[in-house]
């Protein structure tokens, strides 16, 4: 099982979640929950990435951050743009919240791509070969 299955395992079975209400949440399969979890899956699009940190309650840099993929956690301070996003959406009323989630998912997803580039960038600037690999 690769790194970040066994971290999506280790969550999902901390929250009490099954691969059936993860995948729910997340808006795909639970036979890819599955395959993500056991190594047998390895690509996954930031948009899915997304998605399945928000169905866990966590965050994609949580994840990434517990399967080694980064070397900083979503304890850290939210980029300025980041920290904008969250707090409209901390204003939002719930019913307009849910009605709006896939441009809420797709603005999410553009900025953790931005994140994932500046990191990627970070490392070869360095000179890492501990690039974030999703």
């Amino acid at each position: 099982m690769g790194e970040f299955g066994k971290v999506l395992r280790e969550i999902r079975t901390e929250r009490g979640l099954t691969q059936g209400q993860v995948a729910y949440k997340a808006q795909t399969s639970p036979e890819y929950i599955s395959m993500l979890e056991t190594g047998s899956r390895l690509n996954l699009g930031t948009d899915l990435l997304v998605r399945i940190a928000m169905a866990l309650g966590t965050t994609p840099d949580y994840l990434l951050y517990r399967a080694g993929m980064l070397k900083t956690n979503s304890h850290a301070p939210l980029e300025p743009e980041v920290q904008r996003i969250a707090d409209i959406l901390a204003l939002w009323p719930e019913g307009e919240l849910k009605a709006n989630m896939r441009a809420i998912i797709t603005t999410v997803a553009e900025m953790m791509e931005h994140v994932l580039r500046m990191l990627k960038d970070e490392a070869e600037k360095e000179g890492c070969d501990d690039q974030p690999a999703i």
